[in-house]
């Protein structure tokens, strides 16, 4: 829980309650549209095609998506003070951590109109309370105010995470981008000259999205330069700045999602072709109807896509899904003292790590992580091989 953002925790408290099918992100997604055609920039309905993959599940991707856009859009319309603008992105920070564009953006901004002469700025209070808050949560649940970063963690509370799972953390971080194309132990003895030519070479959708979203930043720098752009530039500077923290800690696309989005606005504001603009609500709707058929008739099942998580859960339409959404879950398969599904078992022999409730009878004491020796190996491999051979029947 300590690596989970607010908007998870907003989500795990209404999911039994008020929200069990999900519709949270559905709603967020029916404000965007309800802002867009409210100021008539339909331009912006192309946005539409990539909220589809996020409207039912329980990431924080789209109120990260749709709260950029808006921020962005709104700071373009109206340019109030910065201020205002930060208390907001640091909202979008604890929905989703990693989302540090715009307290770049906003910060500076706030420094450049020099706002901080004003000491009495209320959203400053906020912003401050707000990130104690953020602070607060992770040292109660993890005692790591900024979990996962490993020197932050107060190793004298005694529910301090263990030293173990932050190295587990940084390699699987580094597993990951590949982990469609190279093993565990591959990836751990290359250097980073063969890891970043493994990253940016190897045959997988992963490496087009990565490549897709550098070539549209550096694109929308060199418009910045060009129409000497201040905001285009700021702007993309931050976008840079996140996609360099990226690449040094964990090449993972998803983390670069709201860059695609922040780069694909400002192009949507530089582009301003009359055929567009007039047809961009057909062309929307045209594009939401083909992404709609492709998802409902599972057209992505071939390997190049499995890599991709939101294509692995895609399964046949019925028609009782039209009210009540699909639910596929995985078999769990009992280990000692904890139920766990096979593919967190095939993740425990890859990382060589044996976890167990630290007392059965009550969850709220913990789990614990093991080493694995030999033979406790041997057991989840028969139980994988079982479990497998079940399946084929």
């Amino acid at each position: 829980m300590a690596q989970n953002s607010f908007w998870h925790i907003l989500q795990a408290s209404i999911n039994e309650t008020l929200d069990i099918y999900y519709r949270l992100n559905f709603c967020i997604f029916l404000i965007f549209n309800l802002y867009v055609f409210e100021l008539k920039q339909k331009k912006l309905l192309i946005f539409n095609l990539i909220f589809l993959f996020f409207l039912n599940t329980p990431s924080p991707d789209l109120p990260v998506f749709v709260l950029s856009i808006l921020l962005i859009n709104e700071y373009l319309r109206y340019k109030n003070k910065a201020s205002d603008y930060l208390f907001y992105a640091t909202i979008l920070f604890v929905i989703k951590p990693i989302s540090i564009i715009l307290i770049l953006f906003f910060g500076i901004e706030y420094l450049r109109n020099k706002e901080y002469k004003s000491l009495k700025d209320k959203n400053l209070f906020l912003l401050v309370f707000i990130a104690l808050l953020f602070c607060c949560k992770g040292i109660i649940v993890s005692a790591n105010p900024l979990f996962p970063l490993e020197f932050s963690s107060i190793k004298g509370l005694e529910w301090a995470s263990p030293q173990h799972l932050y190295e587990l953390s940084a390699q699987n971080g580094k597993f990951i981008p590949l982990k469609d194309s190279f093993t565990f132990e591959e990836v751990a003895r290359m250097n980073t000259t063969e890891y970043f030519q493994a990253i940016f070479f190897q045959s997988s959708s992963r490496t087009i999205i990565f490549l897709l979203i550098i070539c549209l930043t550096i694109f929308n720098l060199l418009i910045g330069f060009y129409k000497k752009n201040y905001f285009i530039k700021s702007l993309i500077f931050c976008c840079i700045v996140k996609l360099l923290i990226i690449l040094i800690f964990s090449n993972q696309f998803r983390f670069l999602l709201d860059v695609l989005i922040i780069d694909l606005l400002i192009i949507f504001k530089l582009v301003n072709l009359k055929i567009f603009n007039k047809y961009s609500e057909l062309l929307s709707l045209i594009f939401v109807y083909i992404t709609s058929f492709i998802l409902i008739f599972s057209i992505f099942k071939g390997d190049y896509f499995k890599n991709i998580k939101s294509f692995s859960y895609i399964r046949s339409i019925n028609f009782d899904q039209i009210l009540i959404p699909g639910n596929y879950k995985e078999n769990e398969l009992n280990i000692n003292n904890l139920n766990i599904s096979k593919t967190k078992l095939e993740k425990f022999l890859q990382y060589q790590i044996y976890l167990q409730q630290i007392d059965s009878t009550d969850v709220k004491k913990g789990f614990y992580f093991e080493k694995m020796d030999r033979k406790k190996r041997e057991k989840i491999l028969n139980i994988l091989k079982e479990e497998q051979k079940k399946q084929v029947k």
